[in-house]
């Protein structure tokens, strides 16, 4: 799978650190590191939540679980 991060999204994670820099030098690295991280995931994890009108919805999987396991009980 292949990510594009929009030039919008691109300035607003430089905003952020920025913002977080400006804060401490610290906090900027911290939400860098985070970010990229979460970018790396959706490597990992992107597609696999059920499509609810053609939108992924992360809870859906676990709504249908918990439904699943009521009607069980």
């Amino acid at each position: 799978m292949k990510i594009k991060i929009s030039g919008g999204a691109e300035r607003d994670i430089a905003d952020g650190c920025d913002f977080y820099g400006d804060i401490d030098p610290n906090l900027a690295t911290y939400f860098h590191d985070s970010i990229s991280a979460d970018i790396d995931s959706l490597l990992l994890y992107a597609g696999v939540h059920a499509k609810v009108d053609g939108w992924r919805d992360p809870n859906r999987n676990a709504q249908t679980l918990r439904q699943r396991r009521l009607k069980n009980q």
